[in-house]
């Protein structure tokens, strides 16, 4: 019941002083992300491939945005696919051909606007299958 009492405490404090300090300016709400990579997560998720994401704040040539879906949390792995969104399906393809000439990517593809490609160690050859499939099937509908 003290514990219960305690974390009430703190978020009666927490909650209206991090509101604040948004007000002020001192803390930045992280921004929302681009609608292609929301879409594409939503889309996993109803595929039960749940990752969680990241968007990289570096400019690729020939991509708008650059994000990261990470699989687990398990410190000896990496499972994290890499979706890039393209302004033009000739910018994607390009993209693509400068994406395969990296080493540590496998399973890349490319669906109109989007390229993919995953980086798993050590190789998870059934989730790479799955995340690819899906990829494809989303690719043919996907709008951007």
């Amino acid at each position: 019941m003290l514990r219960g009492i305690f974390y009430a405490v703190v978020g009666l404090i927490v909650i209206p002083v991090t509101w604040l300090l948004a007000k002020l300016g001192l803390v930045k709400p992280t921004p929302p992300l681009p609608k292609v990579i929301e879409d594409f997560s939503i889309y996993l998720w109803g595929n039960g491939l749940h990752a969680s994401v990241a968007v990289q704040d570096v400019r690729i040539n020939h991509a708008d945005c650059l994000a990261y879906f990470q699989f687990g949390l398990n410190p000896s792995q990496m499972k994290v696919v890499s979706l890039a969104a393209s302004p033009t399906p000739e910018g994607a393809e390009l993209l693509e051909k400068e994406i395969a000439s990296a080493p540590q990517y496998t399973a890349i593809r490319r669906n109109g606007h989007l390229v993919m490609a995953c980086t798993f160690v050590p190789p998870d050859l059934e989730l790479e299958a799955r995340i690819t499939d899906a990829f494809m099937r989303y690719g043919r509908s996907a709008t951007y």
